[in-house]
């Protein structure tokens, strides 16, 4: 009971601030060219600063951002398997890489779904980062948005 009210506090904080703190393991080839470059990047930088995880902290969120090639795919899938946490999720946002280009890609995960379980699958383009991690944390705290 009191932890919700804590997660709730932490939330509405959060809100106000511009600052989440979450647990999340960063991957994906367009990370950079979609955060990083994104226009409204610096209202929610402190946000994406504390995007790690450790080994104190281990991540309850996989964030793949963008394609992925298939030696990404298994070095994500064992970390997947390796979070002791009984909520994990996975976030795919899909980057700039057009559904047409991916689709010709013989090197790049074409339905990443098959091999993951996709919790949220983000595909506006460019990436309005205050949507994307409203998203994700409605996603963590159980309100589920249409894939």
């Amino acid at each position: 009971m009191i932890e919700k009210i804590i997660e709730n506090l932490n939330r509405k904080i959060g809100t106000i601030t511009g600052f989440h703190h979450l647990k999340i393991s960063v991957w994906g080839n367009d990370l950079l060219d979609s955060f990083q470059y994104n226009y409204d990047f610096h209202d929610h930088a402190d946000s994406f600063l504390s995007l790690k995880e450790s080994e104190y902290q281990p991540a309850e969120i996989i964030l793949i951002v963008g394609p992925i090639n298939y030696n990404q795919l298994d070095q994500i899938k064992k970390r997947y398997e390796s979070l002791q946490s009984a909520s994990k999720y996975v976030i795919h946002v899909k980057g700039s890489m057009h559904k047409t280009q991916l689709e010709n890609s013989y090197m790049s995960v074409q339905n990443l779904g098959e091999y993951l379980p996709i919790d949220l699958e983000y595909e506006k383009y460019p990436i309005d980062i205050g949507e994307l991690l409203d998203q994700i944390i409605d996603t963590k705290d159980g309100i589920l948005h249409e894939k």
